[in-house]
């Protein structure tokens, strides 16, 4: 099956300009940082393309992509490809202190082999890709996660943002090969 080949949209990158806050958003969610919840819409956004564009584990190319521009854009080193596949992407960032502890975030990016039959305006465009698990919601709170703590950098430390490429089939991101790649502090990595 070949995956989507346009390229995400530039409007992934920033907030919608007629962006409308949702007092029932922040009514209904008491204790979640209302920066968080101000990007509700545009995580939604994120959410409804990426479940638009599913991609098989290891073709994940558009996905990969759109997730390294917004790290980047948010000023999070990234790194693609370097640890658990090719379509892997790993984003670095630095708290406000300096310090040895480190922790790791992830979400899966892969979808399943199988054909979505839905009527949303946001359903699949790839024959026999289907985000039916929900790892196109998984990538959207991973980087509203990455957007707000890079926004703050209101910790000390380091927190590595990992993309996981291929879940439904390895398990790539999982053990000794991720703390030997992002180890690099010297620190302890938690995943």
């Amino acid at each position: 099956m070949p995956a989507s080949t346009d390229s995400p949209s530039n409007s992934l990158l920033d907030p919608p300009s007629k962006r409308t806050r949702r007092p029932w958003v922040h009514a209904s969610l008491p204790g979640i940082k209302p920066a968080i919840l101000d990007d509700h819409q545009l995580m939604q956004c994120w959410r409804q393309d990426i479940h638009a564009h599913p991609e098989l584990g290891f073709e994940e190319h558009r996905t990969s992509a759109l997730v390294a521009k917004l790290l980047s854009s948010w000023g999070i080193e990234v790194f693609v490809g370097v640890v658990g596949g090719p379509t892997a992407v790993v984003g670095v960032l630095q708290g406000k202190s300096a310090s040895e502890r480190s922790i790791g975030l992830r979400a899966d990016m892969d979808s399943l082999p199988m054909q979505e039959s839905s009527d949303k305006p946001y359903k699949s465009e790839n024959d026999g890709a289907h985000h039916g698990c929900g790892h196109d919601g998984h990538t959207a709170m991973l980087l509203g996660a990455a957007k707000y703590l890079a926004a703050t950098r209101n910790f000390s430390g380091t927190v590595n943002f990992l993309f996981q490429p291929n879940e439904e089939a390895t398990g790539e991101f999982q053990g000794p090969r991720v703390v030997h790649a992002l180890g690099q502090s010297g620190g302890e990595l938690m995943v």
